[in-house]
């Protein structure tokens, strides 16, 4: 009975991407605070882009002849256009840090099993604000040793394996964080939320990692992770 538990809450873990797509299709709020950072970001991608190509050719234009800069740059076209979609994904998420926490909010309205409502205090008072801040600064810092130290455990055979696994929870550990910091939930809390629900959190951690490493789709992925996370924490009682 156990391992069919187990299953049936992996594979919650790793559909969760697909319910949050669904669910952000549905609801026009959601659709716009997903949409808008990758928006954004993509003009930036383009400003840096031709910023880029218009500096590089005006360079080299005072060492290659005309009948050579054209195709020059065509190919420092293709090469700046490969460089800035590799790093589109990393400027779709320094953009959307301001938008990940509203995302999450406006998704625990639609949320089923719905999730206890905040403290009254976290919207009305600015002591309460400074101290979520604090919380989600030390969830960033000790989610920053713990991949640290997967990436030096990586490097041992074996223990390499333990290490993925490890980095998979941590990537969960960062989109629970979101309803959770609402809640005034600490790190120790997270923890015990993973510590409850080992395979949805290693399901929804393994999907999001293999996504975030293909250039481009990871920033795809940046709203169905934020969404992903709070709907993870809701039905977190359905998974015990």
């Amino acid at each position: 009975m156990y391992p069919t538990r187990a299953m049936r809450s992996w594979i919650f873990g790793i559909m969760l991407p697909y319910r949050a797509l669904c669910l952000i299709l549905k609801h026009r709020g959601l659709a716009v605070l997903s949409l808008l950072p990758l928006f954004l970001a993509a003009l930036l991608s383009y400003f840096i882009f031709q910023s880029l190509n218009e500096y590089a050719l005006r360079y080299l234009s005072g060492f290659i002849t005309s009948d050579y800069l054209r195709w020059i740059s065509y190919l420092l076209q293709l090469i700046l256009f490969i460089a800035v979609s590799l790093a589109y994904s990393f400027l779709a998420g320094l953009v959307a840090l301001p938008f990940n926490d509203f995302l999450a909010e406006k998704t625990e309205s639609y949320c089923v099993p719905a999730l206890p409502p905040p403290p009254h205090e976290v919207n009305h008072h600015i002591t309460s604000r400074f101290r979520l801040i604090w919380i989600d600064l030390i969830k960033t810092l000790m989610s920053g040793f713990i991949l640290l130290l997967c990436f030096l455990m990586s490097w041992i055979p074996i223990v390499h394996f333990f290490a993925a696994a490890l980095a998979f929870v941590v990537m969960t550990l960062q989109y629970i964080s979101f309803p959770q910091t609402r809640r005034f939930k600490t790190f120790r809390d997270d923890l015990r939320f993973v510590f409850t629900h080992p395979f949805a959190c290693l399901g929804f951690g393994m999907i999001l990692t293999t996504c975030f490493a293909v250039p481009i789709l990871g920033a795809f992925m940046l709203p169905l992770a934020v969404v992903g996370g709070t709907l993870l924490v809701a039905h977190g009682q359905d998974l015990t």
